[in-house]
């Protein structure tokens, strides 16, 4: 067997290895296209993080803005009454905390403390963040009243309910000129197509047509000298289950150290008492301005914080609502941190943020 030698034979090409300086070229263009690999995934990867971010913002941001924009549309509903033209007869004794009332809107300004805040969620509220309270009849399920008897406080139905003793309703009449809040005292089977509505720990009174709120003066028939009337509510008349939602930023209960919104709602079937909703995660501060018509011409004369409002007249001449939610993201990702102010807030530090404004019309006032 014959050997080929590279030695000494010139048209041969042979490969003796590498020199020092080849393998220091090789290795430099290795690093670059490892560097320029790692380069584009570190980059692909925070671009699907912000995206992911971008788009946990605006979900929260689109829900949340919806669902309260939609309660504060409908804050003082009763039914084909209006505020203007409809005597309130609210024989309600206990107000359960400031929930149960005929006054359609309350707003609470966090800019220094809480102490306004109804007590059931006062202490949950986020530091420096607003609150609001709407009260309204249900848009939905209501009941047709086929008769009802004052005398022995009974309402019949055309249909069967399932409203248990406790309950919190409203009735508005077929003429759309009385609308009575009451709390159910009977009977006590159901499903049952009567509402019995005595003087009892719930009512301070078994009348529920006039205009007056409950106070110790009331008895079965009487309230003081508040205008107290003892006609019923005919065919025609509907009953509608009392609704209360109270909104307000606080801690997460799902992701500890994540701020969410919050939906406090009224229980109206049974005892009374409230029950916390989480909303949204991500929404970091709620500020709140309210309209108000103060020349009854349906236009905003001012704005002004809830501090900057008195009594329940005032609050009564609130048209719109102007709300301010910041949201935030869930993950530190910027890439250093940013000094931004967003509704009157300083911020420092690596969180991606969104302002969200929308102004809301009271759709039963103005």
């Amino acid at each position: 067997m014959m050997s080929i030698s590279c030695y000494g034979n010139r048209s041969r090409r042979c490969q003796n290895g590498l020199s020092v300086v080849e393998l220091l070229v090789s290795l430099v263009i290795g690093m670059a296209v490892i560097a320029g690999s790692v380069q584009v995934v570190v980059s692909s990867k925070r671009n699907f993080l912000d995206q992911d971010e971008v788009s946990f913002i605006q979900a929260n941001a689109r829900y949340a803005l919806d669902l309260v924009s939609k309660d504060i549309r409908m804050a003082g509903y009763l039914g084909c009454a209006t505020k203007n033209s409809v005597q309130l007869a609210n024989s309600v004794k206990d107000d359960a905390g400031g929930y149960i009332s005929l006054y359609g809107i309350k707003g609470f300004e966090g800019e220094t403390n809480t102490d306004d805040f109804p007590a059931d969620f006062k202490d949950l509220v986020k530091a420096g963040t607003d609150g609001i309270l709407i009260r309204r009849a249900a848009d939905a399920g209501e009941l047709d009243v086929k008769s009802h008897v004052p005398t022995s406080a009974t309402i019949q139905l055309w249909e069967n309910h399932n409203y248990a003793p406790g309950s919190t309703l409203m009735i508005a009449d077929g003429n759309c000129r009385n609308v009575g809040l009451f709390q159910v005292s009977g009977p006590s089977g159901l499903p049952s197509n009567q509402i019995i509505h005595d003087m009892g720990a719930g009512n301070c009174t078994k009348l529920i047509r006039g205009d007056f709120v409950c106070d110790a003066s009331c008895t079965a028939t009487s309230c003081g000298t508040a205008n107290i009337a003892t006609g019923e509510y005919g065919p025609g008349s509907k009953v509608m289950e009392f609704v209360a939602h109270a909104y307000y930023v606080g801690e997460s209960t799902m992701v500890p150290g994540m701020p969410a919104l919050f939906r406090q709602v009224f229980n109206a079937n049974g005892a009374p008492g409230t029950a916390a909703e989480e909303i949204a995660l991500g929404v970091e501060d709620m500020e709140i301005l309210y309209g108000l018509d103060t020349n009854n011409d349906g236009n905003v004369d001012q704005l002004r914080k809830a501090s900057e409002i008195a009594n329940d007249a005032e609050w009564d001449k609130v048209i719109s609502v102007k709300l301010s939610l910041v949201f935030r993201s869930q993950m530190p990702v910027l890439n250093t941190e940013e000094t931004r102010v967003l509704a009157d807030t300083e911020y420092k530090d690596r969180y991606m943020r969104q302002v969200v404004n929308s102004t809301v019309r009271i759709r039963n006032r103005g």
